[in-house]
């Protein structure tokens, strides 16, 4: 997701919380998933509006200076309830 690619996969959990549907199939949709991959070399336009916000969020969560700012804030919320 960093190399602002579109990512195709069935509905597991953490691309359920990650993807936009039109990126996912049903486990086993072998049909759905080639659907999906052929729309993303038809529609580039729309693949690349549909993964726009999920690009940005990886930007903001998958890198080291994210995942730690995510952990402190945790920590913090552990720490210092209320704040």
């Amino acid at each position: 997701m960093l190399a602002r690619r579109p990512v195709y996969t069935t509905r597991v959990p953490c691309a359920v919380e990650w993807l936009p549907a039109r990126g996912l199939s049903a486990v086993g949709d072998t049909v759905g998933l080639s659907a999906m991959l052929a729309r993303a070399l038809d529609e580039s336009d729309a693949v690349q509006r549909d993964y726009l916000p999920v690009w940005r969020r990886a930007a903001d969560e998958l890198t080291l200076a994210g995942m730690v700012d995510r952990i402190e804030a945790v920590y913090s919320s552990l720490l210092m309830p209320g704040k």
